[in-house]
């Protein structure tokens, strides 16, 4: 591998509905100014040289309750304010592992160790419940290893571990069992010779873990066929047998009464063969029509709800693949889904009959390891646990469905996603959406509050910053065609004016341009307004949010184009702007950070963002609406810009995800500050 708190009702709508639907289907399981572009998000290269300038971020926004009216009765004040990493606990990011299907028990997937890049192999036990990942403490695992075999023997109740490389790249040859929460080593004779790359699969027809070849010492190539049953290996005498090679696909298909065996990487590179292996016989398959393109180190499972045996990514030897393909009644066919997970290989697969899906974990694209989780059903692929990390998503508070709302935004390897995620006491839930906004990036959110429903509009596409607005409402999206409209831009900031009942837009960046305008959104409708004084200069990547205590918009800082940050505050009532005059300090200019107002402390928070040239920031400061103060917290987010953050009054906490580190890494953690 190249080195590379506080309960609230349930929510309504789709979220709800999500829900519901997720636990019926675990069925027994337990709880369910151009510079600064790549500094502040990675934006596809594609997009970065077709739309030169700031790299634009969206304003998150939110909806925020009045403060409670005086019932004579003096509340508590509420506990000193802390950030919490609330990320849902997973595997970190790495390939070269496998999983492994336990129907026995609680029926929970088993992931073991692999490569986590940069020469570390890791030896961690992981289990999945179709819901959520939890990390298990065992005495006496196998050393860190990767590239290893994993099967469950069915017949005897137990998974089955063989073989891989440490990372010293010495090969392995051990055998361990995993049963009742404990690893068990198998010392026995003979065995298999140390090998990496091996394929190893349960074979359902004769009750026996099957072995195939790997890659043994010095490189040499294997095409040796064991079994392993009872305790004991057996090496099988055949009269032929597939080319030596490794990194195949090898899987239990009971349709084909036996395994079934897909390319890999052999003497000359990689191949994209298919074999079935029954009756003790390897016979080669002549598949009516298309074959995937020669690879190696795919993930794949036999699909029991559509009787086929599934592939996804793998690599021809440069690169990730990104398409599914399924195997059945003798032919390969190309699996089509709306959304797929991101080209990779070294990715891990199984099927989870509780399910009824296929679970994919992990891999690797260059220059990163994956942690994602997806499963794969018969109407295409889900990315579940949480989303993939990014910046730039649109994000508000949906006060009507009880959920803080993000969409969109950059990912890892150049995506651009239209993705719809919704977050509340239940963790995150993907929403399904029939039509949704064009991928994009840096676009603007708000709830409205009078209309009951979501405002988007712009954003950075890959074709360039966008013009339309767009509504969302009970998990549907709907296009939205006003007479008039502000100009196509990305990086502007919206959030709903309470007082004055109305989404109001400021600012923005669309080549070569800042922009300095204020634009009010109502029933449908745009009307640019004319505040009367000044108005903030032009600018993108501000940070602004309604401030329900002092029953005003504030704004702060933001990018002014030619490597100029600015650290100025405002606030917006009545249709006018004023410059604010904090007393004492200020927070240090910058761009891309993110404000959020919390009624019940009577404070907004600014965290994050970045410095010109650009070095993401990771302090937080309190408005109390005259002036700010540094609020230092232990523990707290790392340093980042263009994360989502938005207040959501059923947690009664502020959320943040994601973002953009140094090193211009997408982050995926969820923190919340209460």
């Amino acid at each position: 591998m190249p080195e590379s708190g506080t309960t609230r009702n349930p929510a309504r709508g789709p979220l709800a509905r999500a829900v519901a639907e997720r636990s019926a289907r675990w069925l027994h399981r337990a709880a369910f100014s151009s510079a600064v572009v790549v500094a502040l998000l990675v934006v596809p290269t594609a997009v970065t040289m077709a739309v030169p300038g700031p790299l634009a971020h969206s304003m998150m926004t939110s909806k925020l309750p009045s403060a409670v009216i005086g019932t004579g009765l003096v509340p508590a004040a509420p506990p000193p304010a802390r950030w919490s990493d609330v990320t849902p606990a997973s595997p970190t990011p790495r390939s070269l592992l496998h999983l492994a299907y336990d129907p026995s028990g609680t029926g929970h997937i088993l992931a073991f160790g692999g490569d986590a890049g940069a020469g570390v192999y890791l030896n961690d036990t992981w289990l999945f419940d179709g819901a959520n990942w939890s990390s298990v403490a065992t005495n006496g695992a196998p050393s860190a290893r990767a590239a290893y075999g994993l099967a469950f023997d069915v017949v005897r109740g137990q998974t089955v571990l063989f073989g891989g490389a440490a990372s010293s790249g010495t090969r392995l040859n051990d055998t361990w069992t995993y049963a009742s929460g404990m690893w068990s080593q198998v010392v026995t004779s003979p065995a298999p010779s140390p090998r990496v790359g091996l394929g190893l699969a349960y074979d359902s027809s004769t009750g026996t873990v099957v072995l195939f070849g790997g890659s043994g010492p010095n490189g040499t190539l294997l095409n040796d066929t064991w079994t392993f049953a009872a305790g004991h290996w057996a090496r099988l005498s055949l009269a032929s047998a597939p080319s030596a090679r490794s990194s195949m696909v090898l899987v239990n298909d009971p349709g084909q009464h036996g395994l079934l065996m897909f390319g890999g990487d052999g003497a000359t590179g990689a191949l994209g063969d298919t074999w079935r292996f029954a009756n003790g016989t390897w016979t080669a398959l002549v598949p009516g029509g298309p074959s995937p393109t020669a690879r190696w180190s795919a993930g794949a499972a036999f699909d029991a709800a559509g009787g086929r045996v599934v592939v996804f990514g793998g690599t021809p030897g440069s690169g990730g693949s990104g398409d599914t393909w399924a195997f059945a009644h003798g032919s390969w066919t190309r699996v089509s889904s709306p959304k797929t997970p991101p080209a990779r290989y070294g990715d891990a697969m199984t099927y989870d009959a509780a399910i009824g899906a296929s679970v994919l974990f992990g891999g690797y694209q260059y220059p990163s390891h994956f942690r994602d989780t997806w499963e794969l059903g018969l109407h295409g692929w889900t990315r579940v646990v949480d989303p993939a990390g990014g910046s730039g998503a649109g994000t508000a508070y949906d006060a009507r469905d009880g959920y803080a709302l993000f969409f969109g935004g950059y990912r890892s390897a150049g995506e651009i996603s239209n993705s719809t995620w919704a977050y509340g006491s239940a963790g995150w839930q993907e929403i399904p959406t029939s039509a949704a906004p064009s991928p994009r990036g840096a676009t603007m959110m708000a709830y409205d509050a009078k209309d009951q429903e979501v405002v988007l509009f712009g954003g950075l596409t890959s074709v360039g910053p966008s013009g339309d607005t767009w509504t969302y409402r009970g998990g549907v999206w709907t296009a939205v065609a006003p007479a008039t409209s502000p100009g196509a831009r990305y990086g502007g900031m919206m959030t709903y004016d309470a007082a004055d009942g109305y989404v109001v837009l400021f600012g923005g960046y669309s080549y070569p341009n800042h922009f300095a305008d204020t634009w009010a959104f109502s029933k449908g409708a745009w009307t640019q307004l004319s505040p009367s004084g000044s108005s903030p200069s032009a600018r993108s990547l501000s940070a602004m949010s309604y401030d329900a205590v002092g029953n005003v918009v504030l704004l702060f800082g933001g990018d002014a184009g030619n490597g100029v940050y600015l650290n100025d505050t405002w606030t917006f009532h009545g249709g006018n702007w004023t410059s604010a005059a904090p007393s004492g300090a200020t927070p240090p200019a910058r761009a891309a950070a993110r404000i959020a107002c919390d009624p019940n402390r009577s404070v907004c928070y600014l965290f994050g963002g970045a410095s010109s040239p650009g070095t993401p920031l990771r302090d937080t400061w309190a408005w109390n609406g005259s002036s700010w103060k540094q609020r230092h917290f232990v523990p707290s987010p790392a340093a980042r810009s263009g994360g989502g953050m938005v207040y959501d009054p059923g947690l009664g906490a502020i959320v943040l995800f994601g973002g953009t580190d140094a090193g211009r890494n997408q982050l995926d953690d969820t923190w919340l500050l209460r």
